[in-house]
């Protein structure tokens, strides 16, 4: 599917990785090995645009942050993010929890084909 944020349209499929905060996103596309960068785009914005649009909803969506603020969680789930987690600080600990969701959403949970 496309979807347009602060007037660009991007091609974007299941295997999307969004990565940033708010003073800059990156978007990581590996199966068309392309990637765009959007300056002072906020990644609610990129949640609510994403979950918004009718071809991408289905797309999972793992926040992975620094914030615990409890209206940041609140504001990611009335955003309809498929889970919220907070970033451990030791590396060790980091790579666990990548892995983690790696497995999780790759491995273990059935997700709707694309067509």
């Amino acid at each position: 599917g496309t979807f347009s944020l602060d007037g660009e349209t991007h091609e974007v499929d299941n295997n999307v990785w969004i990565v940033g905060g708010a003073e800059e996103c990156v978007v990581i596309d590996p199966a068309h090995d392309a990637h765009a960068v959007w300056k002072a785009v906020d990644g609610r914005q990129v949640l609510e645009t994403i979950k918004a649009d009718a071809d991408l909803r289905q797309i999972p969506v793992v926040i992975l942050t620094t914030s615990a603020a409890e209206q940041d969680i609140l504001q990611a789930y009335n955003l309809h993010a498929n889970c919220y987690i907070t970033k451990p600080v030791d590396m060790d600990q980091f790579i666990r929890v990548v892995q983690a969701i790696d497995n999780f959403w790759l491995t273990i949970v059935r997700l709707p084909k694309v067509d």
